[in-house]
């Protein structure tokens, strides 16, 4: 074995090598073989050539950066597309009026940290964000203005305010276990693999995500959906609670885009926040009901 070693290291140089100098030069083809991930620059992608020890993941990884990099330098925001823009809602087929009192109690609410087997905000656990490109999770990213309110912060200030279903008005949300954060989902980033933010983009970590829509005309009303494949919603409860949360922030009114069906029998999709007839059950604020009086009935 050895002399065919020293065979082929002369095939390759002119001079013949000791045997210490053929050990090390074997020794460095055995290190250049393990390869450091890519390095991305602004403008440039380095990566190793192919049969130095590439494998499919690692060209898979490739390819996604490469993507990231086109995105960020060319994403023609002038010309976003307006997506929903027939969207049409159906009225509501279901009303649930709040106490007030109930929602007080979210504000007193505390969670050091993003732990799983803890029901935070009378929602969920924290989970990691899950179905997207891995470069894509970058959480808080530096170029996107997220804002964050806990309940009984009140309003988010400084939004586009526009009808449910465009897009250049659509706000991303996500709550885990400080608020809930959001930002418009039309904010150019430079980190993101699609050019704009994502919920990866927010956190890594969260209970739900969704898309939120401020009422043009009254700013005490928003009206939401849970379609985020990062933190989808697990069930109808699910999505109910997480609309009193929205409530206990301190809007009046939140529109809730909540199918009339248990979610464990088709899972949440297009169509239920998107669409002609999207069905949605309304929430609204009611003062606590005087001692003995009975809750109006809707």
């Amino acid at each position: 074995m050895h002399r065919t070693v020293m065979r082929a290291t002369r095939n390759h140089s002119s001079r013949r090598a000791p045997a210490a100098a053929s050990a090390r030069h074997r020794i460095a083809l055995s290190a250049a073989a393990v390869v450091a991930p890519p390095r991305m620059h602004s403008r440039a992608l380095h990566t190793v050539p192919d049969g130095w020890g590439c494998d499919r993941t690692h060209a898979q990884h490739v390819e996604f950066a490469r993507a990231r990099v086109r995105a960020a330098e060319g994403w023609p925001l002038s010309e976003a597309p307006v997506a929903g823009a027939e969207t049409r809602l159906a009225p509501p087929w279901r009303r649930v009026v709040v106490p007030r009192s109930r929602l007080e109690l979210l504000s007193s609410e505390n969670y050091p940290a993003a732990v799983g087997f803890v029901k935070m905000w009378g929602v969920g656990e924290c989970r990691s964000v899950a179905n997207c490109n891995p470069f894509d999770i970058f959480p808080e990213a530096p170029d996107l203005p997220i804002m964050s309110r806990r309940p009984g912060q009140g309003h988010f200030d400084g939004v586009l305010r526009g009808r449910y279903g465009m897009r250049e008005f659509k706000y991303l949300w996500v709550l885990d276990h400080r608020g809930l954060h959001i930002v418009r989902e039309m904010t150019a980033c430079k980190f993101s693999a699609r050019g704009i933010a994502t919920h990866s983009m927010i956190v890594d970590r969260g209970i739900l995500g969704g898309e939120l829509f401020f009422d043009p005309h009254d700013c005490g009303k928003i009206a939401v959906n849970f379609g985020s494949a990062r933190l989808p919603v697990e069930s109808r409860q699910q999505a109910e609670d997480m609309a009193e949360v929205f409530l206990a922030i301190g809007y009046e009114t939140v529109v809730a885009m909540i199918p009339d069906r248990e979610l464990g029998s088709r899972s949440y999709g297009m169509a239920d926040r998107y669409g002609t007839d999207v069905q949605n059950v309304v929430f609204t604020v009611t003062e606590d009901r005087p001692q003995g009086s009975p809750w109006p009935q809707l």
